[in-house]
């Protein structure tokens, strides 16, 4: 099934760039993810995301070795729902830390 892109106005993102992360992140929408939770981006629900959530077994790295794992990935209605939330998860790091390299992503100032 195609989806149509909405490029996100109210980020002033790189489409390329927003495009390029999601092909990577769901190996081009064939991802577990991307397929059962619209997740393009693999954004893990930690304690602040009040949204619907996804649970399965990944790989993480800690103590010197990879170990499977259960993890919560948020869920999304929609690509586009996941393409909003990966820009608004940007601009927070960016207020964040403005010493951040995400600055590189934005096509002009905000």
């Amino acid at each position: 099934m195609r989806t149509r892109f909405r490029q996100p106005k109210k980020h002033g993102l790189y489409t390329s760039i927003l495009v390029a992360q999601a092909v990577r992140e769901s190996a081009w929408g064939t991802s577990e993810l991307a397929k059962k939770a619209h997740a393009y981006f693999g954004v893990k629900a930690d304690s602040t995301w009040k949204g619907a959530t996804y649970t399965k077994v990944t790989k993480e790295y800690y103590n010197g070795a990879y170990h499977s794992v259960s993890q919560k990935f948020r869920k999304y209605s929609s690509f586009n729902a996941s393409i909003d939330d990966y820009g608004d998860n940007i601009l927070k790091k960016m207020a964040a830390n403005s010493s951040l390299s995400y600055k590189l992503l934005l096509k002009k100032e905000l």
